[in-house]
Formats: C-alpha cells, sequence, structure tokens
C-alpha cells in the first residue's frame, strides 16, 4: 500500500481521518473519483471491494460512500453499494477472515524426498544417470532419413557453379 508521504495527483480530495485511525485506511482515497470517465479506477475499487475481508471495513466504506453522495448531492452510486452490499453478505455467510483461519499444530517443514534409481546395470547411484545415454534405437540420421541426404543432380550444379535462384525457380 502506498504511504500517506507518497507522491500522486495533486488534486483536493476529501479525507476521513477517523475512519482511517479506526480500520487503518481512508476508503475516500479510492471513492472520491468519478467512475464514468473512468473506468479502470472502477474496476480498481471493485477490486478492492472484493478483497475486504470485514464487516467493520465493509461499514466504513458505505459510510464514506453516503457521506461523499451528500457531500456531492447525489445518491450513492449504485453499483458501489450493490458490491459492498454483496461482499457484507458473503463475509456473514463464510465469517471474517481471521475466523475462518485455522491455526495449524504439525510441523510445516515437508518430509524429505526418497529417490530410488532404477535396479539396472548401468545406472547405481546419482553420478551415474548424468553420464548414461540410451542407444539409438533407428540408427544414425542418414540411415533414418536417407532423402534427405541423397545428392541430386540439381544439387551439385549448384555447388559446381555457385549460382543460387533467388526464386526458387531455374538458375539465372
Amino acid at each position: 500500500m502506498p504511504s500517506a508521504n507518497q507522491g500522486g495527483s495533486q488534486r483536493q480530495r476529501r479525507c476521513f481521518e477517523r475512519i482511517q485511525q479506526d480500520i487503518g485506511e481512508d476508503p475516500a482515497r479510492w471513492l472520491d473519483w468519478e467512475f464514468v470517465r473512468d473506468p479502470s479506477r472502477r474496476n480498481i475499487v471493485l477490486g478492492l471491494i472484493d478483497g475486504i475481508d470485514s464487516i467493520e471495513r465493509i461499514r466504513a466504506w458505505k459510510a464514506v460512500e453516503r457521506a461523499l453522495a451528500d457531500e456531492y448531492d447525489r445518491e450513492p452510486r449504485a453499483k458501489i453499494m450493490q458490491r459492498l452490499d454483496q461482499r457484507e453478505e458473503w463475509i456473514e455467510l463464510h465469517g471474517e477472515r481471521p475466523d475462518r483461519l485455522e491455526e495449524r499444530d504439525d510441523d510445516r517443514d515437508l518430509a524429505p524426498v526418497e529417490t530410488e534409481f532404477p535396479d539396472r546395470d548401468d545406472v547405481d547411484e546419482a553420478a551415474d544417470r548424468a553420464t548414461f545415454t540410451a542407444e539409438r534405437a533407428f540408427g544414425s540420421l542418414p540411415e533414418r532419413y536417407p532423402y534427405l541426404f541423397e545428392q541430386s543432380d540439381s544439387v551439385g550444379e549448384s555447388a559446381e557453379t555457385g549460382a543460387v535462384a533467388a526464386d526458387g525457380g531455374d538458375e539465372a
């Protein structure tokens, strides 16, 4: 979260210091914007609302939205209030974050991993795996794909004369 001393736009906004002291943030920092002309800010605010994890914070955001609506002589924004109401219902249904977390008694360290090597004569230890190479199943590349390595008459002629057709057609 940016600090209070961090530079930003020079606009003046309403500050709710008491709410900031109570919940640790000032929702007006996010809500005191015109969202119609700036949909990216609206999406940021909706994302922040989706991340709120306590009823106290939800109610603080609602109070700030209502206060800003009164100050600007408008109704509270329906989309913001709807999202806050939905989040409050979700938190009431599932519980606040500290209530949902369960403390673990067991150790969080993972058990050591055991490594087994194939039961083969040529692979006994980890160092042997690095040098292990399988034999080719189909022989060398020219044996598997002889048509790639055949010399045709045109290839031989081009190599002798050094002429190459730029368009892929006959040599010029």
